[in-house]
């Protein structure tokens, strides 16, 4: 259920918490196979498996490539959590999540010293098992919380693209000039 995640558009509304304060926002948000693209206010962010992030700046027409470093340790998406060995997956029965009836999912580390992470999903049946609403625990007080809205299981493959005309820069170029004060119109 959790290892082919569907294609799909939605917003995301996130919200962190450690207990004590927190924040939150939402974006616009896009899968296409491996390929996940994030469109915020200021920035388009496309990341797929293998290749640079792309950071899209549309007000300035500009875009940047960013290494990421790999990482492989533990797992926090449904997909990746799906595909170890070292996961342990419980049912927690079912939930109403807006308008869609969702499978409850619970998924922990067999390590003792991861514990303490708990990742809980609530699956939708009517959208091809995509998981709508999530919560990633670290302990008693710290939570991080997704759910989707709004959700098209249909994806423009326009949004995995960098558009004709953008100027690549540097991170490091960018910030410079704003040290110069050297700015391009927003």
């Amino acid at each position: 259920m959790l290892i082919n995640q569907p294609d799909y558009t939605a917003i995301q509304r996130f919200a962190f918490s450690e207990g004590f304060g927190g924040f939150g926002a939402s974006s616009k948000v896009a899968k296409m196979g491996t390929r996940h693209a994030e469109i915020t206010e200021d920035t388009i962010f496309i990341n797929e498996p293998g290749k640079p992030l792309v950071k899209i700046f549309p007000k300035r027409r500009e875009y940047s490539e960013l290494q990421l470093p790999k990482t492989g340790e533990f797992a926090v998406s449904p997909e990746e959590l799906a595909k170890r060995t070292d996961t342990t997956f419980r049912f927690l029965g079912t939930e109403k999540i807006a308008e869609y009836t969702c499978v409850k999912i619970e998924v922990a580390y067999k390590d003792e010293k991861l514990k303490e992470m708990k990742f809980l999903f609530w699956a939708a049946p009517a959208l091809k098992n995509l998981v709508i609403q999530s919560e990633t625990s670290l302990g008693q007080r710290v939570k991080f919380l997704t759910l989707l809205e709004n959700v098209s299981l249909g994806v423009n493959e326009r949004l995995f693209r960098i558009p004709a005309g953008y100027k690549k820069v540097t991170e490091p170029d960018y910030f410079e000039r704003l040290e110069k004060g050297i700015r391009k119109p927003l």
